[in-house]
């Protein structure tokens, strides 16, 4: 029998105590019962070895009585005649003890075997009666939870119990089984968000950031709070405050001297309510039920992804744009990008997800990229431009567990390899295996307070705050201009 999930246990306990109960009582019998079977068997097994030893010890004893018999008859067959005429009465009574410990010694090799066939017998029987046993008990606990599954994946459910069991903390700690048995009760539809590890080799319209670079946006997530955040939230980890602003500001991402080009800048982000605006720019961007690889990934075939829930983003976050319909399996279009906005900028932590990882691509194996680089991982290139593909190749996957194997601490919670060179089958090929089916129409997953306009997030996320803060900090930072 598989693994029953944690979850249906804990279902089966508080909603059939007493089936559950009963199949407990009589498994308990029919253990008690099978264990009394099989300790009769043992005890006529032991009694069984007894003889044998005794038979055993029987045959010995008669095998040295014939072979002293022997040594005494082949004594007078060598003496004189004289001697032989005069032991004649001698030889006759030990050939006739002879005939006598052979016939024992026959009769007691009968008995060995015999013996012997019914401890053969007998340890068969009791192996062949473990499994009916086994097949029996496990076809009653196979039976229990399957009704048990398909009563818990039936299961009227209410708003309140969604935002508990998809809160990001909950879905966090839940191994992969769990997850999925969870997942199967709810409608289940993704979204994703692509990481871009390893070296850019594609782009689709003016999505064109770090082309021929070597990124390692994954790894950041792993050891940064292993989390997915906004632009501002990388930059806003501790909320929004003066100080994490200028720390923001004096970072490698801005070379601003002069204050008017700095308010400048600043009066583009806070009045902008569409792309490149403060609400674009403190949003995770995401795909639904696919992979936007062509707009934001590194390098083609080796794209590594995480898959959330759509019901966890619907019950837990402020998002904008589609959580339900994607686009098919081959890929995803460029207007495929759902806007979430997560309080104080935390950021989405990846457990809550499942981390997919190519298995086959064939990459380096210190870098994990399909290209060549140099030691400071600079890409190598022919003389026209073309990426080198990379030299004593090892699979992505043993890459990735070699890492995971010296970093166990960056593992993620629910990881899964996938085959081929496209993330957006992968992910509908892993639903179909995991029989993720269930399916809603309603774009806001029974959540529409939390479905608003990007125009309207900029308030709930504290952009007057910001703006106001970011003035202040200016004002510090060029006081003479």
């Amino acid at each position: 029998m598989d693994k029953v999930p944690q979850i249906i246990h804990d279902f089966s306990k508080t909603n059939h105590p007493e089936e559950r109960s009963r199949i407990a009582r009589d498994i308990l019998e029919e253990r008690a019962a099978y264990r009394t079977y099989v300790n009769n068997l043992a005890e006529y097994l032991r009694s069984q070895n007894e003889e044998a030893t005794i038979l055993e010890s029987r045959l010995s004893s008669e095998l040295d009585i014939n072979s002293e018999i022997q040594e005494h008859l082949d004594a007078i067959e060598s003496s004189v005649l004289v001697r032989r005429v005069l032991a004649y009465a001698k030889k006759k009574r030990l050939l006739q003890q002879q005939d006598a410990s052979q016939s024992v010694a026959g009769l007691t090799v009968k008995e060995l075997d015999a013996a012997s066939s019914n401890i053969r017998l007998t340890e068969t029987t009791t192996k062949e009666s473990v499994l009916p046993y086994r097949s029996s008990i496990e076809q009653k606990l196979a039976d229990f939870y399957e009704q048990e599954t398909v009563a818990w994946e039936s299961l009227p459910y209410s708003k309140e119990e969604v935002m508990n069991l998809f809160s990001p903390e909950y879905l966090s700690q839940l191994g992969l089984d769990d997850y999925l048995a969870l997942l199967r009760r709810f409608p289940c539809q993704f979204v994703t968000h692509v990481t871009r590890q390893g070296i850019r080799d594609h782009n689709e319209f003016f999505h064109n950031t770090g082309i021929g670079s070597f990124h390692t946006c994954f790894t950041d997530i792993l050891m940064n709070n292993r989390s997915i955040q906004s632009f501002l939230g990388k930059h806003l980890v501790s909320g929004i405050g003066k100080e994490s602003i200028r720390e923001m500001f004096d970072g490698p991402h801005f070379h601003i001297t002069e204050r008017a080009a700095f308010e400048n800048w600043l009066h583009n982000l806070t009045e902008n309510d569409s792309t490149g605006g403060y609400a674009d720019r403190a949003a995770i961007h995401t795909a639904t039920e696919g992979v936007a690889d062509a707009f934001y990934g590194a390098e083609h075939g080796n794209e590594i992804f995480v898959a959330f829930p759509s019901q966890m983003v619907a019950s837990q976050y402020l998002f904008a744009g589609n959580l339900v319909d994607g686009d098919g399996r081959e890929g995803v279009h460029m207007n495929n990008d759902s806007w979430i906005w997560v309080r104080e900028h935390r950021g989405i932590p990846i457990d809550a997800g499942v981390t997919f990882i190519p298995a086959n691509c064939p990459v380096d194996p210190a870098t994990g990229s399909r290209y060549a680089t140099d030691n400071n991982r600079t890409p190598l290139t022919t003389d026209v431009g073309d990426l080198i593909p990379a030299s004593n190749t090892i699979s992505s996957h043993d890459y990735w567990e070699q890492y995971f194997t010296a970093n166990p601490g960056l593992r993620p919670h629910k990881l899964a390899y996938y085959q081929g060179d496209n993330p957006t089958a992968a992910l509908h090929d892993w639903k179909d295996e995991n029989n993720l089916t269930k399916w809603t129409d309603d774009l806001s997953l029974g959540f529409p307070e939390h479905q608003i306009k990007s125009e309207d997030a900029g308030t709930v996320m504290g952009v007057e705050e910001f703006k106001q803060l970011a003035l202040e900090m200016s004002a510090e930072r060029f006081p003479e201009q």
